[in-house]
This record gives structure tokens, C-alpha cells and sequence, in this order.
């Protein structure tokens, strides 16, 4: 997300100011991170640009499987007791609090399918109407040609049924980078959301 806001690729220059010092640093690859932005230098590469040996300042590690919420703020507060240690974070708390966020969304397009839902139904609706109105004596004749009631809806339906097809076709194909579009503006800077459309979102 950082490379793609600054317009960052592989081989450029970025200008990193840390530890009091900015210093020029080529970019030699980029990496998918959805939550926050990192710089990742190798021990040998921050020495090279820093002019130092890298100090260490923060620890990842991966706690049991089964662990509850209980046991993990007990252990942040006994962590806590150490001079050395100035904050504790979860990274499933961050992962909880943006799914929570992502599942508000969802009642944000259910309402947006509903609401196109609705909207196809008026449209067809007022399409038929118009249709039926403008063909009373086409219908007429083909009722006394003696098509039946059935066969004369049919007559009607089948457009519908085609403009239908037609209009899916060509919502799901503009809906691709309409998607792109709205995920690219709905991202903060810190955040990259997926762009990837599951087989069900086209179903539904």
C-alpha cells in the first residue's frame, strides 16, 4: 500500500529518516501487507546505511493455540512489570477490531443489494407495463390468431428475460473495476483492503 501511494517500484530510491539520521535506501522488493507500513532491512543492510549495528527494540512471538482472553491479559500485565518492556499488543485484537469493522460493511451491501433488487423489479415492472401498453392490439391479435394466455405472456416475457441476461452480463463486467474503484477509495492509508471478488459475491 505504501509503494502503490507513493508510487514506489522495485529499483527506485526511498528516503528513510530514523535514528536521527535520513539516508537514501534502494527498494529491492515489495511485499502485500494489509495492516500498517513496514521498511524491512537485513542486519548487514542497516549497518551499510546507518553507519551501526541494528539494535533490537521489539519482539514477535507466537503465543500457544488455545489461549484465552484471560490468560492473554494476564500475561501482558505480568510482562508489563518489566522496566524494559514499555507496551504489549495483540495482533488478533488488531485482526478482531478491523473484522468487526468489515462486518459492519456487510449490512452496507446488503442494503445496496436489496436496494438494486428493487430497483431491477420497478424497472422490468414499468418495462412490461409500457410493453403490454404499446402492443394491446398485437396481443389482441394473437389472441384471436388463438394463442392462449399462457403462450401470449410468453410472448412478453421472453424480452424480459433477454433484457434481463443482457443487463446482468453487463452490470457484472463494469461491476469489476467498479469494485476496484470503490475498495481503493474506501482504504485509509494504513489499511489495504483485498481485491479479490469471491464466486458468491457474483451469485448474489
Amino acid at each position: 500500500k505504501l509503494a502503490s501511494t507513493l508510487h514506489i517500484s522495485v529499483g527506485d530510491t526511498v528516503t528513510v529518516d530514523y535514528d536521527g539520521k535520513s539516508v537514501n535506501i534502494p527498494v529491492t522488493g515489495i511485499v502485500k501487507n494489509y495492516t500498517f507500513h513496514y521498511v524491512y532491512l537485513t542486519p548487514e543492510g542497516y549497518a551499510k546505511f546507518f553507519g551501526k549495528a541494528s539494535g533490537y527494540n521489539f519482539i514477535t512471538a507466537v503465543l500457544m493455540s488455545g489461549i484465552t482472553d484471560e490468560q492473554k491479559g494476564t500475561l501482558a500485565q505480568d510482562m508489563m512489570t518489566y522496566n524494559d518492556i514499555s507496551a504489549v499488543a495483540y495482533t488478533s485484537d488488531t485482526v478482531e477490531s478491523l473484522g468487526y469493522i468489515l462486518t459492519s460493511l456487510n449490512y452496507v451491501v446488503l442494503v445496496i443489494i436489496i436496494s438494486a433488487a428493487l430497483l431491477a423489479f420497478i424497472v422490468l415492472y414499468n418495462l412490461s407495463n409500457i410493453n403490454i401498453t404499446e402492443r394491446l392490439k398485437e396481443i389482441a391479435a394473437l389472441k384471436v390468431l388463438g394463442f392462449n394466455k399462457r403462450e401470449v405472456s410468453e410472448y412478453i416475457a421472453r424480452e424480459n428475460r433477454i433484457l434481463s441476461v443482457m443487463g446482468t452480463a453487463a452490470g457484472v463486467l463494469l461491476g469489476i473495476p467498479l469494485h476496484r474503484l470503490v475498495i481503493a477509495l474506501a482504504e485509509v492509508d494504513v489499511v489495504r483492503f483485498g481485491r479479490i471478488i469471491s464466486p458468491v459475491s457474483f451469485l448474489y
